[in-house]
């Protein structure tokens, strides 16, 4: 009798099919994640120039006058005139009394009293950063300078310093989600070392970046 041919299941090719789906899935699902994380916002660039700083005037010194007192002594001086007259059919006696007035003025004294500088602690503040895309740069590049601090922070304080001879004004800048890029063209200052710094106001949150600007 004629063996009859039972047909097998392809397991081989089943195996094989899932094993491709399997493979395509998982080549696939970086990217089906990057599609549903949320892209980073885009800082914002900002343009600026730090004019120099306004000198400051000095300290005034508080002082407290004194009131000038002048005192006016009156003395008497009694003088005996020539010896007593008498004159017919009289008991008259004539006396002569001079009255000498002597001015006397106190000095005038001032006192000046100069009072201590007030002392005020501030918070410690947020974390905040700052950082340049170059430290070397030729008179008349550009300088980005980063900012990034906490989302809730509205506004920064710029400032940029030379290591001997520039200050600037102090530049409130305002924040996109705690983060700012400042654009710096350094055609305006001279060569030398610089640190530009942001600070959190009425905080003691400040960060520092340096770089340098070399002859054009």
């Amino acid at each position: 009798m004629a063996e009859e041919k039972k047909d097998s299941f392809p397991w081989i090719q089943l195996i094989a099919t899932v094993g491709t789906i399997m493979a395509a899935l998982i080549g696939i699902t970086p990217y089906i994640l990057k599609l549903n994380t949320p892209a980073p916002p885009t800082p914002t660039i900002v343009f600026v120039t730090l004019p120099p700083a306004v000198t400051t005037e000095p300290t005034a010194v508080r002082t407290t006058p004194v009131t000038t007192q002048t005192t006016e002594v009156t003395t008497a001086i009694p003088t005996t005139g020539p010896p007593p007259t008498t004159t017919p059919g009289t008991n008259e006696t004539a006396n002569q009394t001079f009255a000498t007035t002597v001015p006397t003025t106190s000095p005038v004294t001032t006192v000046a009293t100069t009072l201590p500088p007030t002392v005020t602690t501030l918070p410690p503040g947020p974390a905040i950063q700052i950082s340049v895309n170059a430290t070397t740069v030729a008179r008349g590049g550009t300088i980005l300078a980063s900012v990034s601090t906490d989302p809730g922070v509205p506004q920064v304080i710029i400032t940029l310093r030379n290591s001997t001879t520039f200050e600037s004004q102090p530049l409130t800048q305002t924040l996109t989600q705690g983060m700012v890029t400042i654009s710096l063209d350094t055609a305006p200052y001279v060569p030398g070392d610089y640190t530009i710094s942001a600070a959190v106001p009425n905080t003691q949150s400040v960060a520092q970046a340096s770089f340098a600007i070399t002859a054009a």
